[in-house]
């Protein structure tokens, strides 16, 4: 609730639905749901049709067919039980510069997760499990 309150009087909410071009001289946030949480249905859209606000809910399907938590989960499960310094180092030990097939890019490297508030060690492990390691070694 209070993030959409500091969304909504910092910026304004855009109508998803409405095609960006035609938002073009509006200022205003799109909302997105990536992860396809039940806590989503249970507590976000309810407070989202009070406000009368659209939002966008992207259901991830593959862990249907794979029977498998999204990395995504799996990685805050990690760094909730062991904590992001255990888990850089284990990293450090086990993964070699050839499975990072993306850790030059300049994007991932210096914009990715720096409004988080994450500690230096955690920020590392999502950027390598999430973008640094070629994706058959995750």
């Amino acid at each position: 609730i209070e993030q959409l309150d500091f969304l909504e009087k910092k910026y304004g909410f855009l109508d998803p639905t409405i095609p960006l071009i035609d938002n073009h001289n509006k200022q205003g946030v799109i909302l997105t749901f990536d992860d396809g949480l039940k806590d989503h249905f249970d507590y976000v859209l309810p407070e989202l049709e009070k406000r009368n606000i659209k939002g966008v809910f992207y259901i991830p399907t593959g862990h249907y067919n794979t029977k498998k938590m999204i990395d995504v989960h799996r990685i805050h499960l990690l760094l909730g039980k062991y904590g992001g310094k255990v888990i850089y180092s284990s990293l450090k030990q086990y993964v070699n510069r050839e499975m990072l097939t993306h850790i030059d890019y300049d994007d991932f490297r210096n914009k990715t997760y720096i409004s988080q508030g994450n500690d230096n060690y955690t920020a590392e492990v999502k950027k390598t499990l999430n973008y640094y390691i070629d994706y058959k070694y995750r």
